[in-house]
């Protein structure tokens, strides 16, 4: 009954990924003669999301609430189904008025900006790799965005999915240039994701170069980092995710997500960049 039960909570959790691809804990060795490719595939929330998010069809954009708003599961009994629904219901509700109150995300993708970002990148980057517009490469990189529905905690999570042997680690740039889903237009948004993969690539290629090591927690930036993310990315019932800030060469904001017990989040393994980015301009594209 217990199982069952068990059971019964992660098909419901908000936070149950339902991906196909397994984590990518630990990068494998990595050689120049790799290729590497950028996916143009709309993103689906059954392979990069939560249930509970919006997959717009023809775009690379997610829409969902935020990971800290995970929701006490109610008691199983007569109105337990009725209850889910209704979450389910409201949180479709949220969703839906977010995607229509900026249409240009209906058709948004990224692909041909990370294509060109990446070939940039690859000119002077260590490690560098073979780029393919064939899909089927070595290391496939799958760009989108999560855009919050919560009006209390809106912001934007630029992402870079990067698949390797199947596995998957995801890299993300967080902004919070703008406070409400209406401020947003097409113009100031291109900017902000030029920027955020500008940022993503960074950290992206730093990871790869091996000088990372996510089990060195370094308490200085733990301090002055939380002050700008919090300190809790999401909740895992029963557990909080937290952001955990690690030793790095230039002292950034970087961090993976950890529950309470220190472990890595069950789901893909995420690796944020994170800047003060509150009632702060937008900065300048990189050339």
């Amino acid at each position: 009954m217990l199982k069952k039960f068990l059971i019964t909570i992660s098909i419901f959790s908000s936070f149950c990924l339902t991906h196909a691809m397994s984590p990518l804990t630990k990068i494998p060795l990595i050689n120049n003669e790799m290729t590497i490719s950028v996916s143009s595939e709309s993103i689906s929330k059954f392979r990069y999301g939560a249930m509970r998010d919006k997959s717009l069809p023809n775009a690379q954009v997610l829409i969902g609430l935020p990971p800290t708003i995970g929701g006490a599961m109610p008691t199983p009994g007569p109105l337990f189904a009725e209850i889910i629904g209704l979450s389910i219901a409201n949180n479709n509700v949220s969703n839906a008025k977010t995607a229509n109150r900026s249409l240009f995300l209906q058709q948004k993708k990224f692909d041909q900006l990370v294509t060109e970002k990446l070939k940039k990148k690859l000119i002077t980057s260590s490690p560098s790799f073979v780029f393919s517009i064939d899909e089927k490469t070595d290391i496939k990189l799958i760009p989108y965005v999560f855009v919050s529905s919560d009006k209390n905690k809106f912001y934007l999570d630029f992402t870079i999915a990067m698949d390797i042997n199947k596995k998957t680690r995801m890299y993300r740039y967080r902004s919070e240039h703008f406070s409400v889903i209406t401020e947003i237009d097409e113009k100031r948004f291109d900017e902000v994701a030029s920027y955020a993969f500008d940022r993503i690539f960074e950290l992206m290629f730093t990871d790869l170069s091996d000088v990372l090591d996510f089990s060195q927690q370094d308490s200085e930036l733990q301090a002055s980092c939380e002050k700008i993310s919090g300190k809790k990315w999401g909740v895992n019932s029963p557990f909080n995710i937290n952001f955990k800030y690690i030793k790095n060469p230039k002292n950034l904001c970087i961090a993976n997500v950890r529950d309470t017990l220190g472990a890595e989040f069950i789901a893909y393994p995420m690796v944020y960049i994170i800047e003060e980015t509150k009632n702060q301009p937008i900065p300048q594209i990189a050339n």
